[in-house]
């Protein structure tokens, strides 16, 4: 319990970290699926719709992700790739791998934090830009069958050059239902994203 204290107190003080102006520029509307396997395995597939006012607005973009993964005690390890489709701008392609240490605190929470690394190459560019995000996802009343979950995502760009700000440049909040069922897992999320 020592391990996921300090986990959640570091990320807290990571992300209370001042990074200039903040500001509300975007809207996400996230629709993940995830299936379990008995073997460990696990397929998650996520739809993602930005908008650039109120969601379903104003669409800025779609994400289609696709990630595999196999559980060992209270880690997940993923693997996967996106898709991500902007209205004005070039396609962007990204991989991505993710580690996932899950905790809970009797029936009242549960949840995880997600460290990962993702690879961005844009159509446009010649250049692969790596973008570490970090969540920390909590989940209340776990025994209920419809389970209320936020979540705070902090993203830290390593080579941003002039398309991106490097180091610490985003800031997701999002709340949202999950349902988790035998075999399978739904979930949707609204995220707001601060800069």
């Amino acid at each position: 319990m020592i391990k996921v204290r300090l986990s959640i107190f570091l990320y807290l003080f990571i992300s209370g970290l001042p990074r200039g102006a903040r500001a509300q520029d975007q809207n996400w509307g996230i629709f993940q699926f995830r299936k379990p396997f008995d073997n460990g395995q696990q397929i998650i597939a996520e739809y993602v719709r930005r908008d650039s006012n109120e969601l379903f607005s104003q669409k800025f973009s779609e994400l289609y992700r696709l990630s595999w993964g196999k559980e060992k005690g209270s880690w997940a390890y993923l693997i996967g790739a996106a898709v991500v489709s902007f209205d004005q701008s070039p396609t962007e392609t990204r991989i991505h791998q993710f580690g996932i240490y899950k905790f809970k605190a009797k029936n009242k929470v549960s949840g995880f934090m997600r460290m990962g690394l993702e690879q961005r190459l844009f159509s446009s560019e010649n250049t692969v830009f790596f973008r570490s995000r970090n969540r920390l996802q909590l989940s209340l009343f776990p025994q209920f069958v419809i389970i209320p979950t936020i979540y705070d995502e902090i993203f830290f760009t390593l080579n941003g050059g002039e398309k991106f700000n490097s180091g610490f440049n985003e800031n997701r909040l999002g709340a949202g239902l999950r349902y988790p069922i035998k075999d399978l897992e739904l979930s949707l999320f609204h995220t707001i994203g601060t800069i």
